[in-house]
């Protein structure tokens, strides 16, 4: 029993920092934002002024609500 609980109080305090916080890059208000609203829970985008034909591109898409709906499933780095 002493095993048990001293490995639930070791993985809960090695994953409490995992907790979600705003990161600088959510901070930076030189950047567009874009919220996503998902049943999970919101996600906001930061768009880099870095690229800004495909930024341009994606916000007039979101202005043309054509991502409304759309399943995101793919994730690419």
């Amino acid at each position: 029993m002493k095993k048990l609980f001293f490995l639930m109080m070791t993985c809960f305090c090695l994953l409490s920092p995992c907790g979600a916080q705003e990161t600088k890059l959510a901070k930076d208000k030189s950047l567009k934002k874009v919220l996503i609203q998902t049943t999970m829970g919101d996600i906001v985008i930061c768009l880099y002024n870095e690229t800004p034909k495909h930024r341009d591109n994606f916000l007039k898409l979101v202005k043309q609500k054509a991502y409304n709906g759309v399943l995101f499933h793919r994730v690419i780095k």
